[in-house]
């Protein structure tokens, strides 16, 4: 193998090893809301095991209503931000500002949903 392959590798474990200790709360989901990838933040803030939210849809952190609306804004603009106020599952509210962007290649279209907790502002 080349060494531009074991670039790339290192890059991308370093890449991964970011996004899981990131301080804000990470998830890819597909077209259809379904979770492919959530951070250890997500776990954290919303009080979810990772074994509950892959393969979950969304909706158990998002109502459809809002899932809904971000999706419109990022098919049309590509991104979106804006803030939520989300019912924990252990009880109280977690505010939180969103920033969503539509991630495409030839084969699928993904939606990155970044979480930062704005309870603390």
């Amino acid at each position: 193998m080349s060494q531009k392959f074991f670039e790339n590798k290192k890059e991308i474990t370093l890449l991964f090893k970011s996004l899981e200790n990131s301080y804000d709360g990470i998830l890819a989901l597909d077209i259809d809301y379904k979770i492919l990838y959530a951070n250890s933040a997500i776990k954290k803030m919303f009080g979810l095991p990772l074994r509950d939210l892959i393969g979950s849809t969304a909706e158990i952190i998002l109502t459809k209503n809002c899932l809904k609306q971000i999706k419109e804004k990022v098919l049309k603009n590509k991104t979106w931000e804006g803030e939520f106020c989300i019912k924990q599952k252990k009880g109280g509210d977690l505010f939180v500002w969103i920033k969503a962007a539509l991630v495409k290649n030839k084969i699928s279209s993904r939606i990155l949903l970044l979480f930062h907790d704005i309870n603390e502002w």
